[in-house]
C-alpha cells in the first residue's frame, strides 16, 4: 500500500510516506474539500529536474495544487488565475534530490474573502483572496502525476494550522 491513512483525533488525516512512480489518487473525503478553513502539509522531494506536479485536487486551476516549475521553483494554487491571490510562486528555488516542507492554508476571514497562507522551507507568504472563486468540487486529489516525486507525511486539516503548529510540522523527520 503506497500510504496508510491514518485518522486522527485533531481532526487531520495523515498519508505516510509514497514513492510517486505510479501516480496516487485519493479519493474525495470531508477533509479534502475547500469549506471556511483547509490545510495541506507535506515533506516532498523531487528527484529529477523538469515541471512536477506534487499535488493536485481538481482541473489546473479549479481547485488546489503544489507544483514544482522547471525553474526550481514551488508553486502552489489556489483557484483561478483570475484572483490575484491565487497562484503563488516561491522567490527561492528548490534543488533536486532534497527534502523540502510546504504547508498552505485557507481560512475565511469574511462573508466573500479569506486569507492564504504558505509555508516553504520556512518562508511565509500571506494574501487575500475571493472565495467566489474557490470552488469546492469532489475531484480525487492526485499526488505524483508526473512521477520523479517522493512525498513523505501529507496531511490534510479541516482548520487553518497556526503559524506554530505549521512550524512544529516543518521540523525534520
Amino acid at each position: 500500500v503506497p500510504f496508510e491513512a491514518i485518522q486522527l483525533i485533531d481532526g487531520s488525516i495523515v498519508y505516510k510516506e509514497f514513492d510517486s512512480n505510479t501516480p496516487l489518487s485519493v479519493s474525495n473525503t470531508p477533509y479534502s474539500t475547500i469549506d471556511d478553513e483547509l490545510s495541506v502539509a507535506l515533506w516532498f522531494r523531487v528527484d529529477s529536474e523538469g515541471a512536477k506536479s506534487i499535488l493536485a485536487k481538481g482541473a489546473s486551476g479549479s481547485n488546489y495544487a503544489i507544483q514544482y516549475t522547471s525553474e526550481k521553483k514551488i508553486s502552489v494554487v489556489t483557484g483561478p488565475e483570475s484572483d490575484s491571490c491565487a497562484a503563488f510562486v516561491s522567490s527561492n528555488t528548490y534543488e533536486v534530490n532534497q527534502w523540502h516542507f510546504v504547508a498552505f492554508t485557507l481560512q475565511t476571514t469574511e462573508i466573500s474573502t479569506g486569507t492564504k497562507t504558505v509555508f516553504i522551507d520556512g518562508v511565509y507568504s500571506t494574501c487575500t483572496y475571493n472565495l467566489m472563486n474557490v470552488p469546492d468540487t469532489s475531484a480525487s486529489i492526485v499526488i505524483g502525476e508526473n512521477g520523479g516525486i517522493t512525498v513523505a507525511d501529507f496531511k490534510l486539516y479541516k482548520y487553518a494550522l497556526s503559524e506554530s503548529e505549521i512550524k512544529s510540522l516543518a521540523t525534520p523527520f
